[in-house]
């Protein structure tokens, strides 16, 4: 019995080393990293805006009728840029979710993950069977709407037309409570078949990045235990 017991805690002494070992190397610095990549791209395409804006006053167009086309067009790029550089986070941010799921189940286990479920679903059962309930964080269905949006914006370049469950994004941009989050814009070019406006894409909010990096904290908290120093992410 006694080296049973020594065993149980050699082996949790180990798990316990592996978690924080886990969350000092891989957690909270690739979130940091994302957040800062996000903030520091938004605030330097800002400023280059803000320096053509400058530009096309000062052009007289008849006399730079070339620069000022080219200033008109880069401005007009510096003024999508926002909702590209959005998109791109969230999908950063959104495997970052994955991939805090995945490899904590192994920190805790020592097992992988096997699951004949696809995306977010696919840990449900595995951690269950574990004795973990990923789904009771607060914010589950706004992961699942996440799930949605990553595989349009993935697999459709985010136009809602051609994405496989246009009817279920279409359902979540019109309701109210995730308008914060989702909402839609119109592409370069006007697109219709058959009357019907096909232009339509998917625009992550800076809200929506929020709320994801939330629900990141909120499963490295339920998986790997609370901060070192207690403090909560809200």
């Amino acid at each position: 019995m006694q080296t049973d017991s020594s065993g149980r805690h050699k082996a949790n002494t180990v798990r316990e080393m592996s978690r924080t070992l886990y969350r000092s190397l891989a957690t909270r610095s690739q979130a940091a990293e994302v957040v800062n990549f996000y903030q520091q791209t938004r605030d330097l395409a800002a400023i280059e805006r803000a320096r053509l804006e400058k530009r096309l006053q000062e052009i007289d167009s008849q006399k730079e009728a070339k620069g000022h086309r080219v200033a008109q067009e880069r401005t007009g790029f510096y003024a999508r840029y926002p909702c590209y550089l959005r998109s791109n986070t969230f999908l950063m941010l959104f495997s970052l979710v994955e991939e805090l799921l995945a490899l904590a189940f192994e920190v805790r286990t020592g097992e992988d993950i096997e699951s004949d479920d696809q995306g977010i679903a696919r840990f449900k059962r595995p951690y269950r069977v574990k004795g973990v309930d990923v789904t009771s964080i607060r914010r589950w269905e706004f992961l699942t709407k996440c799930q949605t949006m990553r595989n349009a914006l993935l697999h459709a370049n985010g136009n809602i037309a051609l994405s496989s469950n246009a009817k279920e994004i279409e359902r979540t941009l019109s309701q109210g409570k995730w308008s914060s989050f989702f909402r839609k814009r119109r592409g370069l070019l006007k697109i219709t078949k058959a009357g019907q406006d096909r232009s339509g894409y998917i625009d992550i909010t800076e809200a929506g990045l929020n709320e994801l990096l939330q629900v990141f904290y909120d499963l490295e908290e339920l998986l790997l235990g609370p901060n070192e120093d207690g403090s909560s992410h809200e």
